[in-house]
């Protein structure tokens, strides 16, 4: 017979619930592991198809996610992750970042204060990821 009465019906329902998670307690945490391991183990696989945009670096451990343009709105691709939130972070990385390896993106940054030296091999993919906020262009021998 169901109750009329809206806060009595919340309160069984809700006593309901704890008994039947009390019950099921370890069935939903191996549930609840076995998601976070798949989601691990997608976004594992996702960053085995990335490589650097400017070296090819395609080694997993060594790629980062630098955003194009920056903004107070950005949301950090490595946060997404620890959070579990892997769908997001992936939409955030097509949509708004370029991936390059730990090495090209610390260097971008060095040449984006500093200028970009002219024997770089890699000028134009630095001038294009990094439009550099200083015009100086470093003359090294």
């Amino acid at each position: 017979m169901p109750y009329k009465d809206p806060a009595l019906r919340k309160q069984k329902a809700s006593g309901y619930s704890k008994k039947h998670y009390e019950a099921n307690k370890q069935a939903y945490l191996d549930r609840n592991s076995a998601q976070k391991a798949a989601k691990k183990d997608q976004w594992r696989a996702f960053k085995r198809t990335l490589k650097c945009a400017i070296c090819e670096e395609n080694h997993p451990a060594a790629l980062d996610f630098h955003h194009i343009k920056r903004s107070k709105h950005n949301k950090k691709v490595h946060r997404l992750v620890a959070n579990g939130s892997y769908k997001a972070a992936i939409q955030e990385i097509r949509d708004y970042c370029v991936v390059l390896c730990a090495n090209c993106h610390r260097k971008g940054h060095h040449y984006e204060h500093w200028g970009i030296p002219v024997d770089e091999p890699n000028y134009t993919q630095f001038e294009e990821w990094f439009h550099s906020k200083s015009t100086k262009i470093l003359d090294t021998p």
